[in-house]
This record gives C-alpha cells, structure tokens and sequence, in this order.
C-alpha cells in the first residue's frame, strides 16, 4: 500500500510514448492535499473502466454531452494530449466522463488514467466534484444540491464553508440543502404522506423543522399542507406551538387544533380546488387589524432605542403617505393623521 498522499509507482508506458502525458498537475496536487493515495498509469485500457452511479457527481442529462465528444475526439485524432481520467481502485470513473466517450468513439485502446485507492464512495464523488468545479464544466446548481443531499442521507458531516469552496455554492445554500434534506428524513420516518409534503414550499417546510416531536410534526405539517398556508402563517403557527411546546406535547396539539378550527373554510376550499392562499388585500386586513389591536406609542420607547425609534417613524410616515393617498384614490373622507 503506497504512503499516503504519495503516487505508486506507475506501469511502463507504451514504446514510443513518454509516460508524462496525461499527467494532470492540478488533479495531483488536489490529491496530494486530500492525501489520497494514487497511481498514474499512463497506458490504461479502456474497456476496464466500471460506470458506477455510486461515485458519479454529473447527473446523466450533463455527462459526456453529444457535441463535445465529437470535438473531443477530433481533437485526440489530431495528437492534441488530454490529461487522464480519475479512476478508483475498481476502476470506477469519478472523472473523465467525455473523455472516455471519445476514446470509444475513435476506437482508443489505451487512455492515461489515475488511479486512487482506499476511500470511501462519498469522498471520491466529493473529489470529482471538486475535478468537475476546477478544470471540467462547472456543475450545475441542481448537480451540487444533489450531492450535498446524498452527503446528508449518508449521514456524512458536512462543513458549508469548505464545500463552498469547493462547489462555489454558497455556504447559505448549502446549509438549508442539509436542512431540507434532514426535514425530509424526518418527515419519513413521522409518516408524513409525501403527497402532503409535495404540496408545501421550501421556505414553509424550513419553518417546519423547528419542531422536535415527531406527532407533532406530522399535525402542524398537515395543517400547513391542507390549508395551503403562506410562509409568514406557517412561521407564526410554528413560533405558537414552539412556545406551547414548552408545557408538553397535549398543549402543542391543541394549539394545532386551534389552528385547524381557524384555517377549516380554507381546508375545506383548497381540497375543492376553489381556493388557495389568502389575496393579499386578506393579508393586509389581517395585519391592518393586528395593529389596530396592538400597536400603541410606549411600544416605540420599550421596543426601540433612540436610533432605531427614529428610523422607524420614518417608516411610519412613508406607510401614512400611503394610505392618505389610498383613502382619497377610494373615495373616503379625511386622511390618517397623527394622534393629537
């Protein structure tokens, strides 16, 4: 077994040919970083390379694309060097999908190739990612989101700063991917129908994830589900049974049950295909009717410090100026004024 992070010895290169071709010095230097064992065999057949799903990053739609094999394959035809594709030790592929059509096209017996050894399925896609980001066609958002959600259901740890620089998504992303993929999970595993699950956005079900138990979870998702409710409802109901849930589970199920008596016209519209989520003039309503309720002017001094109360009525004179023009485009009488 060769030192780690040190290449094996490689094999004799075909008479003629120097065994430097198809050296790649930024695949090597990754793996030296990664200290990931490697031989570089500059004549390796063809025909032992294994396609294996399990160590493919590219989604099949994105690999070895038509045209470019073709231009790949005049290319080779014409004594233009390619640097050599990345295998395991079982000679899976994890780079070089394109190259390896071309070889096939032209009827290429002996390709330059890496080959690696000892890690495990996760790591090698990791590294073709890497590969892929570096020196191939940069991976499409929908290819790294798949494999930060393959990383998460294997149960790998994932850390978004160091798979930023590696994928170029953000460590933003890349955080709620891990996220949706474990609310999934566990959405699962609490028998939660994905017909249910389908019918619910991102940011919904990211609101969802605050909740720890498992009955719970599978109510307040129903309820969301059902009632088709908006991100700003779904947070609202969350931050209710979160709260309640800090008396015990029974007090967090009533407080779904109170949300499913509020939310029960709109069940009952949505499943007959007449109705969804509230018109925005509904919200506005709503949240017209919670500051007539709640709003009062000590909140600006218990609230706020004198910077943020001073930015904030500016806010609030923007809102009045609104709503004066509103009341006059509508007809009413007088405008909103300040209080005396």
């Amino acid at each position: 077994m060769p030192r780690k992070g040190r290449p094996m010895a490689n094999t004799p290169a075909v008479p003629g040919k120097t065994s430097e071709i198809g050296r790649n010095p930024a695949v090597e230097t990754l793996l030296l970083r990664a200290g990931i064992p490697y031989e570089f065999v500059p004549n390796f057949k063809v025909e032992d390379i294994v396609l294996n799903e399990g160590v493919q990053v590219r989604l099949g739609v994105h690999r070895a694309p038509k045209t470019t094999v073709i231009e790949y394959a005049a290319q080779m035809k014409a004594g233009v060097p390619f640097p050599g594709v990345v295998l395991t030790e079982r000679y899976e592929l994890v780079d070089g999908n394109t190259r390896k059509a071309a070889c096939e096209q032209n009827g290429t017996v002996f390709f330059p190739a890496y080959i690696l050894s000892g890690q495990s399925d996760s790591t090698y896609k990791l590294l073709a990612l890497e590969i892929n980001q570096q020196n191939g066609k940069r991976m499409e958002k929908a290819e790294i989101r798949s494999h930060v959600e393959e990383m998460s259901k294997a149960g790998s740890i994932i850390d978004p700063e160091t798979l930023s620089r590696s994928t170029g998504a953000s460590p933003r992303e890349i955080r709620k991917w891990v996220r949706l993929t474990g609310f999934q999970t566990r959405a699962a595993d609490a028998g939660i129908d994905t017909a249910v699950l389908d019918a619910l956005n991102e940011s919904v079900r990211l609101q969802l994830d605050r909740i720890t138990s498992a009955p719970v979870l599978r109510q307040a998702t129903e309820v969301a589900s059902r009632a088709a409710l908006t991100v700003t409802e779904a947070k609202e109901l969350v931050s209710d049974i979160v709260d309640s849930s800090t008396k015990g589970e029974v007090e967090a199920l009533e407080t779904i049950g109170d949300a499913r008596t509020s939310f029960a016209e709109r069940m009952t519209a949505v499943s007959l295909g007449v109705g969804s989520r509230p018109s925005p003039m509904g919200r506005h309503k709503m949240h017209l009717s919670y500051l007539q309720k709640n709003l009062s002017a000590h909140d600006l001094d218990t609230v706020f410090d004198a910077e943020e109360k001073a930015a904030y009525i500016v806010q609030v004179e923007a809102v009045r100026a609104l709503l004066d023009d509103l009341l006059r485009t509508a007809g009413g009488t007088g405008t909103v004024t300040a209080a005396a």
